[in-house]
């Protein structure tokens, strides 16, 4: 049985240049094989490790602005290796987020600072 991936996943763009890479564990699992790149054939890695994770997750770091990585992974039992999961993929960009113009006086009304509705955008 292939680990599923949980995060991240397809079009998600994250804003660091690191990330863990998490799958649900797989029952009798020992070891994990996390293969992670740019090539979304998967003949290229960053990473290629199936000896020293053995735990469900992966910590990833020095990601590049403005790329997409792809990642798989697979677990072994005591019968060997498993099926790989689906490729998923994900980009980067630590472009920031503009801050409002202070001149702006809608961002202050009460009813748009105090709502938390809107607390995703401040």
């Amino acid at each position: 049985m292939a680990p599923l991936q949980i995060t991240p996943l397809g079009d998600t763009v994250i804003g660091s240049t690191s990330t863990k890479l998490i799958w649900n564990k797989i029952s009798g699992a020992t070891t994990y094989h996390l293969q992670f790149g740019k090539d979304q054939m998967m003949k290229t890695f960053l990473v290629n490790d199936s000896t020293t994770i053995t735990d469900s997750a992966k910590l990833v770091t020095g990601l590049k602005d403005g790329t997409t990585y792809y990642w798989r992974v697979a677990a072994k039992n005591a019968r060997g290796w498993g099926a790989y999961s689906p490729v998923a993929s994900f980009s980067v960009s630590t472009a920031s987020v503009a801050e409002p113009d202070p001149r702006d006086k809608r961002f202050a009304d009460p009813q748009w600072s105090d709502n938390a509705f809107f607390a995703f955008v401040k």
